[in-house]
């Protein structure tokens, strides 16, 4: 059978794409890898495996994935609520939207089952009663309330999907992609390295399940015949792992030799819940197999052999990490005889991002007769993230911009800045503009000139009445040289068909979510400008015919040497 799993290189992941291999699938995966390549490596060369690299709020990618897959075993999302927190609205795109994404391109492509991970955190405080599939979710935590509406999406009455979706306990136990965010993990690293460990409250109810039982259920849900489906969602735990903290606590100083367990009355979390599994059970026909006592026994087991060296790493812990995981921002400039911008440009836009961002830098010499290239190169030699390509003649500055974007690497890149090496809209409005990208969820923010000199600004309006007003399509005026693109946009840029040599047409063909921000435009500090009226001329006749008479050539440009 083939089935793809998104998120197959996770805590959960790992487990079903392996056992899945092992009773023989073909097993695609889906992952874009935020926890690194480590697990990924253990499956490449494998019989059966297929990767695909991408997200799951990426409509390309999921389609790719997806498209020939007999199942969906759906478990990439933002897990837990410390790390759902961080940034709200990518939760809601990864947990939420991204669901949508893959149900509609399930239908889209026929496949047969799709099986979804909730969580029993949906149910909220159920006091002291004990919660089934029928219960009422009362979500207390963002988590919990985007499973509840992906659940939602998945379970309306007018999709023939096949959807499964099962509510999982609180997870424990050892896995490649080990996590000690999780509380028997915890409490177990805690014992065995400090030999204390504290738990808050003690009395809050939770259910666990061990991770090798949950990817089986999450096995058995895709594999299940649809005759037996006589219900579509379940809980996945078991009664005998209904648990307080303050019980789990005990287990952990029962199975840690010499460990002392602290109680602090104050609880600091006010989720409380049983959960009842005998639809589990009954219907679906699964039981899960491993007690807490073996998974506290199997995680201090990691720190006996050495196989877990400090369990405090940031790589353990989603929030911590997430916290910590700087996205990655491509800074796109176009350069030509400009030898003496090179470094003050580098340096001002590193300045402004490298304390939150991952800053790269991909620069595109136009054909320089100058040492442009070599002063490029030699901050490569010096430690700066940068790519050099080098066109065999002057192009021209959009054949530049298109040669920078055609060369991107999209799953290398979470956003791109385009930006005059002159440096005439500063630096300094980037971050701002890239935060109001992702709080606005925005494809594409323009930098808007705020103002110009008399001259130049009636020019200005004057080229772009002119162009919007014989085009086809509206291209947004007073725009300047600085723009911010999300890694969806770049990925519908370069797909476009039929895209005009003009390069703000180009943009602005590409489908995309829009928003504007205002910039102020600064003389020059280095160089000279080049754009004096027979250029400026020039400029407009190029713009015309691509817009208005969408004379556009396939190749606009010749790429020499690529400086990687």
């Amino acid at each position: 059978m083939k089935i793809l799993v998104t998120g197959g290189m996770g805590y959960i992941g790992s487990f079903v794409t392996s056992k899945l291999l092992e009773l023989g699938h073909e097993v695609s995966v889906l992952d874009n890898l935020t926890y690194g390549t480590t697990v990924l490596n253990s499956f490449v060369g494998r019989e059966n495996f297929k990767f695909v690299y991408g997200d799951v709020g990426d409509l390309r990618a999921v389609a790719k994935a997806v498209k020939g897959q007999e199942a969906v075993i759906a478990l990439a999302a933002i897990v837990g609520d410390p790390a759902c927190n961080l940034d709200e609205n990518e939760t809601v795109k990864t947990n939420f939207l991204a669901t949508k994404i893959l149900a509609d391109v399930c239908e889209q492509y026929n496949v047969g089952r799709l099986v979804f991970a909730s969580s029993c955190s949906v149910y909220g405080d159920t006091k002291d009663k004990i919660a089934d599939e029928s219960f009422t979710p009362n979500p207390l935590s963002l988590y919990a309330k985007t499973r509840v509406m992906s659940e939602q999406v998945l379970l309306a009455d007018n999709r023939p999907l096949s959807p499964v979706i099962l509510r999982l306990a609180t997870v424990f136990g050892a896995s490649k992609r080990m996590r000690f965010d999780l509380v028997v993990n915890l409490l177990t690293a805690m014992a065995k390295k400090h030999g204390r460990f504290t738990v808050f409250g003690g009395n809050q109810w939770r259910p666990n399940v061990h991770v090798q039982d949950a990817a089986d259920a999450f096995i058995h849900a895709a594999l299940i015949p649809e005759k037996k489906l006589k219900q579509r969602v379940f809980n996945v735990g078991d009664e005998t792992t209904n648990l307080t903290i303050g019980q789990i606590g005990e287990m952990v100083r029962g199975a840690v030799f010499g460990s002392e367990l602290i109680i602090e009355e104050e609880n600091i979390d006010k989720r409380n819940y049983r959960v009842a599994f005998g639809r589990l059970h009954t219907i679906l026909g699964f039981e899960c197999k491993r007690s807490v006592e073996a998974g506290v026994r199997e995680v201090a087991d990691l720190f006996d052999t050495q196989s877990i060296q400090d369990f405090e790493d940031d790589v353990f812990y989603n929030v911590k990490y997430l916290t910590n995981l700087k996205k990655r921002v491509l800074v796109i400039t176009p350069v030509y005889n400009e030898s003496e911008a090179v470094d003050k440009f580098i340096d001002e836009v590193a300045g402004c991002l490298a304390d939150n961002y991952d800053v790269r830098f991909l620069m595109v010499d136009d054909g320089s007769s100058d040492n442009t290239s070599r002063k490029i190169l030699s901050r490569k030699k010096r430690g700066v993230s940068l790519k050099l390509i080098k066109l065999k003649r002057n192009f021209g500055q959009h054949a530049a911009q298109f040669a920078a974007f055609d060369n991107i690497i999209e799953k290398e890149v979470d956003f791109a800045v385009l930006l005059d090496v002159d440096l005439q809209n500063p630096a300094r409005y980037i971050p701002k503009m890239l935060e109001t990208l992702k709080e606005e969820q925005y494809d594409i923010v323009y930098g808007m000139r705020r103002k110009t000199s008399i001259g130049n600004g009636f020019l200005s309006k004057l080229f772009w009445i002119a162009i919007n007003l014989f085009g086809s399509i509206y291209i947004p005026r007073d725009q300047s040289s600085l723009k911010v693109f999300n890694r969806e946009f770049i990925s519908r840029f370069k797909n476009l068909k039929n895209r005009m040599n003009f390069f703000p047409g180009a943009l602005a063909q590409t489908p995309a979510r829009i928003g504007y921000y205002f910039v102020e435009t600064v003389p020059r500090t280095v160089g000279d400008s080049r754009y004096d009226i027979l250029r400026k001329l020039k400029l407009f006749l190029f713009a015309f015919t691509s817009v208005v008479l969408r004379v556009n050539r396939s190749t606009t440009y010749e790429a020499g040497k690529i400086y990687e």
